[in-house]
């Protein structure tokens, strides 16, 4: 091997060292990096309200989503009025894709959702009191995405909200029979609850537990989560007014658990709210510094399990409104979202 070449692949190997970045093969049989990232099992985004294109990462992500379906998109929302994604999903129609959605009827009247319609996109309210307060998009049978985030542009540039893409047929399978309950049998606020067993799910690794309200019942398995807690607990939470929660994480503070919590401060004054009655308790809780919304409902517990999902930490959504949650058990995940606790906790008060 002569001189020059041995100095080129020198610094290909210095360069890759210094920037941690993943070292690409001359031959160019390696994958690139945003490949790699794209194939994930589970990829996290976090909107950065105030930020300059603080979202740019988790718009791409979603539009590419829905620009590489196949076969069909099902997509259950509780609000809807970004224009782009309306768009891309009637773009995705118009080459074949089979596109249907289920939304808050309180959202019908959304200029995106309008458009969705005009378009003969197949779309049904849930006609009724309680909430169709689901945040989920199945692509195909191979990807879904769930969180706290609506499909508005306040909640991507102005709200803290979280989304994860998982690509697992198996959750999407479990979704879906969500979906088609509240699509096709036109079932709201709560439907046949599934065995435990059914509900898990081995993504890659990670353990995942779904759960759908009211279907599940969630709340109960949140209590539960908390009382086992041994170390910390961290949260989340735009609205909280479960009392049996309050009270776990009460007792879990007791026994010596850190816990810690960010609040959203419009929220924390609510009827209802644990917010005063945590703070009383001695618990390091505080209202969030973004003048948008802290839209996230978290748990993090002991740095291994992450709870997430639309379900806000209230009886409401525990029995009412249409909901999902994820659980899952993963160390490496666990701490993504502990930095996001730690952001939004700094700039809190």
């Amino acid at each position: 091997m002569n001189k020059g070449l041995c100095q080129a692949i020198a610094l290909v190997l210095l360069l890759s060292f210094l920037t941690g970045c993943e070292f690409i093969s001359l031959s160019g049989d390696q994958p690139t990096l945003q490949e790699s990232a794209e194939a994930e099992p589970v990829a996290v985004f976090f909107t950065s309200p105030g930020k300059p294109d603080g979202s740019q990462a988790l718009r791409e992500a979603l539009l590419d989503s829905i620009a590489s379906a196949r076969v069909r998109i099902d997509v259950a929302m509780y609000n809807f009025s970004w224009l782009e994604a309306a768009n891309a999903l009637l773009a995705a129609a118009e080459r074949g894709v089979a596109v249907r959605m289920v939304i808050d009827s309180d959202a019908l009247d959304n200029r995106a959702v309008q458009r969705l319609q005009q378009g003969k996109i197949p779309l049904i309210g849930d006609r009724r009191e309680g909430l169709m307060h689901n945040k989920f998009i199945l692509i195909d049978d191979e990807i879904l995405w769930s969180g706290s985030l609506n499909l508005t542009p306040a909640s991507l540039d102005q709200d803290h909200n979280v989304f994860l893409r998982i690509r697992s047929g198996k959750l999407v399978a479990l979704y879906r029979a969500e979906f088609e309950e509240m699509f096709t049998a036109h079932l709201f606020g709560g439907g046949q609850a599934l065995p435990l067993k059914d509900r898990q799910v081995n993504v890659d690794g990670m353990e995942v537990e779904v759960c759908f309200a009211p279907d599940d019942r969630p709340g109960r398995t949140l209590v539960e989560r908390v009382q086992g807690a041994r170390e910390r607990i961290d949260f989340l939470a735009y609205t909280f007014t479960r009392d049996d929660l309050r009270d776990a994480m009460i007792e879990a503070a007791r026994r010596g658990v850190q816990v810690r919590g960010v609040f959203d401060a419009d929220q924390s004054d609510a009827a209802g709210s644990d917010y005063t009655a945590l703070r009383r308790a001695g618990l390091d809780v505080r209202l969030d510094g973004n003048p948008g919304l802290m839209h996230e409902k978290v748990l993090v517990i002991d740095g291994e399990t992450v709870v997430t999902g639309s379900y806000n930490f209230t009886r409401s959504a525990d029995e009412t409104n249409d909901e999902n949650l994820l659980i899952i058990r993963d160390a490496k995940l666990a701490r993504q979202f502990e930095e996001e606790v730690q952001r939004i906790y700094e700039a809190a008060q």
